[in-house]
């Protein structure tokens, strides 16, 4: 007589309860035939949390109207659509510069800047590659049109940065990754 082990037994007991969970727990009956027929099936539709970012422009900071006193802000309206529940979503931000920094270069060097994010009524400065969590708002249709853009990206270069660049075109890229949540 073969000795069977409890780590065997268990396994294929573990492996009979995948097979059978596995399974559709319902199953599609046939009709019969007759003067009419009714038969049914189950339909299953699996929806993911899913999120998109849209409505995106390439953002010029107006140098030449500078007063030599203040930092320099553009703003963007943008479109975040998200179907987890009441819109919710998270946004990490990085940059172009050295280990994700937020910079621009040219000139003869770099320009730091700022980020910053209202979604939903909530607003944070974004630090180059930190999850900022619990943005809402972002449901009102993939493209934003029943409702408009639900989201503003500020960003900002400092005066006192402003103040001794070299002169030139100074260009970076911005990456905003939104997750749901």
């Amino acid at each position: 007589m073969k000795k069977v082990s409890s780590k065997n037994v268990i396994s294929a007991l573990v492996s009979g309860i995948l097979m059978v969970a596995g399974s559709t727990a319902f199953a599609a009956t046939q009709g019969s035939q007759g003067a009419t027929s009714t038969g049914d099936l189950t339909i299953t539709a699996v929806v993911t949390h899913q999120v998109q970012i849209s409505d995106l422009d390439d953002m010029t900071v107006d140098y030449a109207g500078w007063d030599g006193i203040a930092d320099l802000k553009t703003t963007e309206s943008v479109c975040v659509w998200s179907n987890a529940n009441g819109g919710h979503y998270n946004i990490t931000a990085t940059g172009s510069g050295g280990s994700g920094a937020f910079e621009i270069t040219g000139g003869a060097g770099t320009l730091p800047y700022t980020v910053d994010w209202t979604g939903g009524g909530a607003a944070t400065t974004l630090t180059t590659g930190t999850v900022a969590a619990g943005m809402t708002g972002a449901n009102h249709g993939v493209d934003c049109t029943a409702g408009g853009n639900t989201a503003t990206l500020d960003v900002t270069l400092a005066a006192v940065n402003l103040s001794t660049a070299a002169a030139g075109t100074y260009a970076g890229t911005l990456t905003l990754l939104v997750a749901p949540e």
